[in-house]
C-alpha cells in the first residue's frame, strides 16, 4: 500500500501544479494572442490601402486620414511587437 499511496501523492502534486501553470501562464498567453495575430494583419492591410490611395491620386492629408482609421498607433509601432 505504501507505493499506491505515493503515487496518488505525487500524481495529486503533478495535477496541482498543472492547473497553476495552466492558469499562470498559459492562460495569459491566450489572452495576448489575438492581439498579436490582429497586429501582424494590421500592417499589411496599411501597406495595401496606402500603396491603393497614392496609385489612386488621393490627397496626403486625406490619406493620413484615411490610414489613421485603423486605429491611434502609428504603422511602426506594430513593428516593435512584432519583433519581440
Amino acid at each position: 500500500m505504501d507505493a499506491v499511496e505515493k503515487g496518488i501523492s505525487f500524481a495529486f502534486v503533478a495535477t496541482i501544479y498543472g492547473v497553476g501553470a495552466a492558469n499562470l501562464f498559459f492562460l495569459s498567453m491566450a489572452g495576448k494572442l489575438p492581439i498579436l495575430v490582429r497586429q501582424k494583419q494590421v500592417l499589411p492591410e496599411i501597406t495595401l490601402e496606402a500603396v491603393l490611395a497614392i496609385v489612386e491620386g488621393v490627397h496626403p492629408r486625406a490619406l493620413k486620414q484615411r490610414l489613421n482609421s485603423f486605429g491611434t498607433e502609428p504603422p511602426w509601432s506594430y513593428l516593435k511587437v512584432i519583433g519581440q
